[in-house]
């Protein structure tokens, strides 16, 4: 035995451990056609992908070989995907190869939503925010070597990609900031920039690049032109096409007015509940105060107790807690209160002369209810962005068939390429001037292609929507000079134009 723990004590007794080594794996790029087997991915390919990527012979490979990183989510993935687009953006947007660019978004939308490092992902989801701001980009584009089309270009699939990315991600943050971006395009008007291309007025492909997101009305009314003008040329196919639009256009016109005339109608709505719920309050009051002068005036230790029973359901907390809650918390908590003094403690009411009191008490607060659930603030509004963004790709396809259908070889085809889209490139100048003074853009009557006056100013638009559908009572204007938006602390400027991840 001596010998064997001796063996054992000096390694003898066996084979000594060795460190485990995890040996690397090839990535192996999906065939064409074949999607991405996200099963197989470990971290172990890495190094393979990271060949791939700076193996300019290998391009083919690319968009495969970064998905793969945003789902394997190494500590560095954010960083390297993110210097692949900054990186790479100007090389792909001239080789025409800009599918790359959003393939590698795809992969920071995949690294949000499967958090396999928490870090990248958080960081990866300020990058998508900053990178949907095409004025982000437009400062970074002063280094890249491109011509203004191909510059416009990039930073429209940039900014693109990034919208996308953000709505398979999955997150709140991200759904929050999408559906900002589409209420600040209808509140203000504000329809991203147009491309700034010296060329003539003979270059239509120049036109069809640069027109502008139209407001419905003003489709409306340039479709109605058109349709004139194809039915005197006796072209039945190009005319129906037109006339879809332009009920598209009425539909998506309709339906927007019908929103916008809700959210005008905000401040009523907020009056209303307002005027509910001083009465609610007074009522309240007046039940709390009836209550005091009982305690006052009836000695009889039955009546005492009976106040006591009625004060603990209503008022646990005293009064104040109660009245001056937030209004939907009010509502919910003082019927059901109500609810339990009218059902079990009736006849403490009755003994009491309370009933009244307390039915008043709830009829206010079922009319505050009401006034509550009646608020239409955003309603129908997903629908509204959704009728206009098919109304543009519509407009385009009918602007594109135009092109094809009269391609300006000679003068009798140029001359009614100018008639048919005189009318929609008229609209879309109005639209570039008003861009131009940066005022909101103004839509039109399609009946009478009169101008309508803004419905919602913007500031009181930004302002309503802070305050809809919950109503606090300790809300306060802010100090002359101070900033409501911006936390306590910050500097104007902290954080404005910096990259997620370089600060």
């Amino acid at each position: 035995m001596g010998m064997v723990a001796l063996l054992a004590a000096c390694g003898g007794g066996g084979e000594p451990q060795r460190k485990r080594v995890v040996e690397d794996r090839e990535f192996v790029c999906p065939a064409a056609g074949r999607q991405l087997e996200t099963r197989d991915l470990d971290r172990s390919m890495l190094p393979s992908i990271w060949k791939i990527l700076n193996d300019d012979n290998r391009r083919g490979c690319w968009g495969a070989s970064l998905l793969a990183i945003g789902h394997i989510g190494a500590d560095d993935a954010f960083l390297r995907l993110r210097s692949f687009i900054e990186g790479r953006g100007t090389e792909l947007a001239l080789a025409e190869d800009l599918v790359i660019l959003q393939q590698a978004y795809l992969a920071l939308g995949n690294m949000v939503r499967d958090r396999t490092n928490a870090k990248n992902s958080d960081l990866a989801l300020d990058y998508l925010i900053w990178s949907t701001d095409p004025l982000n980009w437009e400062k970074l584009s002063a280094d890249w070597r491109l011509d203004a089309v191909m510059r416009r270009e990039l930073i429209r699939v940039l900014t693109t990609s990034a919208v996308k990315a953000l709505g398979i991600s999955g997150a709140e943050e991200a759904r929050q900031h999408l559906l900002q971006m589409a209420m600040d395009s209808a509140d203000r008007r504000s329809f991203r920039f147009k491309y700034q291309v010296a060329a003539s007025a003979n270059d239509v492909v120049i036109h069809l690049i640069n027109v502008h997101v139209l407001p419905p009305g003003r489709v409306a009314f340039a479709t109605a032109e058109v349709m004139t003008t194809l039915k005197s040329a006796g072209d039945a196919d190009l005319r129906s096409l037109a006339q879809r639009v332009h009920q598209d256009a009425m539909e998506a016109y309709n339906l927007e007015r019908a929103w916008l005339a809700a959210r005008r109608g905000e401040e009523g709505f907020l009056r209303a509940v307002q005027k509910a719920d001083s009465v609610a309050d007074a009522r309240l009051s007046g039940l709390h105060g009836q209550l005091e002068s009982l305690r006052h005036l009836l000695d009889s230790p039955e009546a005492q107790e009976g106040i006591e029973r009625v004060e603990k359901v209503i008022f646990p907390e005293g009064p104040l807690a109660l009245i001056n809650a937030e209004v939907g918390d009010q509502v919910r908590r003082a019927l059901a209160a109500l609810a339990v003094l009218e059902e079990r403690f009736h006849d403490d009411l009755v003994r009491l002369k309370l009933v009244d009191h307390v039915r008043t008490a709830r009829e206010a607060h079922v009319e505050l209810d009401k006034a509550l659930k009646l608020g239409t603030s955003g309603k129908g509004y997903e629908t509204v962005i959704v009728k206009r963004s098919e109304l543009q790709t519509s407009l385009r396809v009918l602007l594109a068939t135009v092109v094809s259908r009269f391609p300006g070889w000679h003068g009798g085809d140029r001359e009614m390429q100018h008639k048919v889209l005189g009318p929609i490139l008229d609209q879309d100048d109005q639209v570039g001037s008003y861009l131009r003074r940066l005022v909101p853009v103004r839509d039109i009557d399609p009946s009478t292609g009169q101008e309508l006056a803004p419905l919602v100013d913007e500031g009181a638009a930004t302002a309503s929507r802070s305050r809809i559908p919950s109503i606090r009572r300790d809300d306060a204007a802010p100090a002359p000079g101070e900033d409501p938006e911006r936390p306590e602390g910050m500097d104007p400027g902290a954080g404005e134009d910096v990259p997620p991840g370089m600060e």
